[in-house]
């Protein structure tokens, strides 16, 4: 059982066979993150099938997913005249993918996603198959520049948002770090993320900053933490912001 911010959650409880109670389960445990992906699928049959994919995006290889899992299991139920299905056989001979499991609790499902798996869910059947396609995070990366120190990752931040954030999941795995997505720019638009570890972060402080992202009203962004620095500066005299290339420093503050 582990606490998520002002509630209980019990990781080990068994998967359910309702889909849409196992998809809300999953929902709440990553406490509706943004990047916690839900794709449905309705496989083809006498009977069709509600399947449901889920996956934190910025982890996963999404070409995998398609190629390995999505179309193969479409392909499976073409000249499918069984009402029923195997789970084990579909991993076994359906899930192209090297690394697949099949697993009947959450804490399994949980950890799974924490570090870049598919999960795959069906209607009326209260296991689940997870298959591991997690994103190399060494590829395109490059040293921090202007924050080189002897010890910690050498690594730095990216101009790719959603290659930062696939760097801090892997540095931070628990379900409770949480990504809010917003996009500033009445005419030319740039997505920016706001992102903090539920139950560690302070409410008040979190409240704010939404409150400043969102009263943001600009033509173009160069840089987000710019714009808001320069907004939250109005009311102290004193930098209340500090900015970093480096992911392990972030994560520090995070």
């Amino acid at each position: 059982m582990v606490k998520s911010s002002t509630r209980w959650i019990t990781m080990s409880t068994n998967i359910h066979e309702s889909l849409e109670q196992n998809i809300t389960h999953l929902k709440e445990t990553f406490n509706h993150t943004q990047d916690l992906s839900i794709r449905k699928l309705r496989l083809s049959s006498v009977s069709p099938l509600k399947v449901t994919l889920i996956y934190l995006k910025e982890i996963v290889n999404t070409d995998s997913i398609q190629e390995y899992i999505i179309t193969p299991l479409l392909e499976s139920t073409k000249n499918n005249t069984s009402s029923t299905l195997n789970i084990e056989e579909v991993a076994e001979n359906v899930i192209r993918i090297a690394e697949v499991i099949v697993k009947n609790n959450f804490e399994d499902l949980t950890d799974a996603l924490i570090n870049g798996n598919t999960v795959i869910l069906f209607e009326g059947y209260d296991r689940g198959i997870i298959a591991d396609v997690a994103l190399s995070k060494e590829r395109g990366l490059e040293q921090a520049i202007s924050e080189r120190a002897p010890r910690g990752v050498n690594v730095g931040l990216t101009e790719k948002l959603n290659t930062n954030i696939s760097l801090l999941r892997n540095m931070v795995k628990t379900h409770d770090l949480c990504v809010e997505k917003k996009a500033l720019g009445t005419i030319s638009k740039k997505d920016v993320s706001l992102i903090y570890i539920n139950g560690v972060v302070h409410q008040v402080i979190l409240d704010e900053v939404r409150r400043i992202i969102d009263k943001l009203s600009v033509q173009y962004v160069l840089e987000a933490g710019t714009l808001i620095q320069e907004e939250i500066g109005k009311f102290s005299f004193f930098s209340l912001i500090e900015d970093s290339e480096r992911p392990d420093v972030i994560v520090g503050a995070l």
